[in-house]
């Protein structure tokens, strides 16, 4: 089970990958993948079938721009509650 970063919005999760799936397109010859993910740290609820496109390695570099992304983002709060960690 493979680790990798998500795209989502102006974000990157860290993300296990359960099942991949290829789909052919109408013209036979195009192929789509897909991953079903786990998102770290988050209920099931959220897991999700995510196109390749959406997906980085889980490298020291990816990591690295995850944290730049994360420092970018505002702290909003919600009673004493830190926005940025829902």
């Amino acid at each position: 089970k493979e680790m990798i970063l998500v795209k989502c919005e102006d974000q990157l999760f860290s993300a296990k990958i359960l099942k991949r799936r290829i789909n052919t397109m109408d013209t036979g010859k195009e192929e789509e993948i897909f991953y079903f993910v786990h998102y770290n740290e988050c209920n099931q609820k959220w897991d999700e079938w995510i196109a390749e496109h959406q997906c980085l390695k889980y490298s020291a570099e990816n990591i690295e721009k995850q944290k730049e992304l994360l420092k970018e983002v505002p702290s909003k709060k919600i009673g004493n509650v830190n926005k940025a960690k829902l």
